[in-house]
């Protein structure tokens, strides 16, 4: 700002001497300073114009100034906004206890580390088509949106078996099965059944019903949107629905 208030001087001063000539290449004028008692100030010239062009550039020199001053302001405040995100997510993480937490808050922060910068574009390219954790051994699959969800189900083995919230939109789930065509624990289809009404619209109930199946019993009907399936056989459970984090905290 006090460059601009110099340029801006400049201009002004040398637009009260704009009567004047220049000699051949001159490099600088000095002339009185009406703002210091008429003290005499030497004025950088660009010798290839002449007294009012030159103040004309020292105005321009000034505006452009005043710009760079407002801009830094501008970035300055995003950046300290930046910072306080920046802060917040830190908090948020440090406060995780266990691994398997990680992946819940990742899903809860990604756009955000996006938008922070912290997961490049790259990153977001490649990320999984959909989500992969464990529960007592188990690989667990849990579909992000209805086209992750079609990926998820047509990746799956046929001996896995496919969880879904039932009569709300949600997630497929599958726990993999490695070609083995008993079932998993009672309590592994329980838990992943928990996780599948938690990343459902049952979300917010007490108990929810969750289908399951071995996945050789869905199939998808030609033409059905991103996500739609038919089950052949199922059974149900009755669950109240969990994230991952809460059977972990458990243990």
């Amino acid at each position: 700002l006090e460059r601009a208030k110099t340029y801006e001087t400049y201009g002004h001063l040398l637009m009260a001497h704009a009567h004047k000539s220049l000699e051949h290449e001159q490099e600088s004028i000095t002339v009185p300073n009406f703002y210091e008692n008429n003290n005499p100030v030497e004025i950088p010239l660009k010798p290839n114009l002449s007294i009012a062009e030159n103040a004309q550039n020292y105005y321009q020199r000034s505006s452009k100034a005043k710009t760079r001053v407002e801009e830094s302001k501008r970035r300055l405040r995003a950046l300290k906004e930046k910072l306080r995100e920046l802060q917040q997510v830190r908090d948020s993480f440090q406060q995780l206890e266990k691994i398997y937490e990680f992946d819940d808050w990742l899903d809860q922060h990604k756009d955000q580390l996006y938008s922070l910068d912290v997961l490049s574009q790259n990153q977001k390219t490649e990320a999984q088509p959909f989500r992969k954790t464990s529960i007592e051994g188990y690989e667990i699959w849990i579909g992000k949106n209805a086209k992750s969800n079609d990926k998820l189900t047509s990746s799956a083995h046929k001996e896995d078996v496919w969880l879904h919230a039932r009569g709300v939109s949600g997630s497929h789930v599958v726990i993999r099965m490695n070609n083995t065509k008993e079932y998993p624990p009672k309590h592994v289809i329980l838990k992943s059944a928990s996780v599948a009404a938690w990343n459902s619209k049952a979300r917010g109930a007490g108990l929810a019903p969750v289908l399951y199946t071995k996945r050789k019993y869905i199939s998808k009907p030609k033409g059905s949107p991103p996500g739609a399936v038919r089950v052949h056989h199922e059974e149900v459970e009755i669950v109240e629905p969990k994230k991952l984090a809460e059977w972990t905290k458990q243990r």
